[in-house]
């Protein structure tokens, strides 16, 4: 599967995409584990203190925000992809909860 960072975090990791092996039965969060053990300087950019994904990050799996599907336990294929962002201020204004 592929990884894409986007905006201030492909600078943050020194990569922009990224293409994981996972476990056929593996969920975002486990992608998210690989993301960080590749570049462990975003754990705490990425990850809160009980390792769940912090509000101010988005992840859209093949183009639809994971939050709308089943979050970070969302299943993932080997031709998948995620793209994670940072939210933005108008992203933070508009945003649901």
């Amino acid at each position: 599967m592929l990884v894409r960072l986007n905006s201030t975090l492909r600078g943050q990791a020194g990569w922009r995409e990224i293409a994981l092996d996972l476990e056929a039965d593996a969920v975002v969060q486990d992608a998210l584990a690989a993301v960080v053990a590749r570049a462990p300087v975003l754990r705490d950019v990425l990850l809160d203190e009980a390792g769940g994904l912090r509000d101010n990050i988005v992840v859209f799996h093949n183009g639809r925000n994971i939050r709308f599907k089943q979050d970070v336990r969302t299943p993932l294929a080997t031709a998948d992809a995620l793209d994670i962002f940072p939210k933005t201020g108008a992203q933070r204004a508009f945003a649901r909860d």
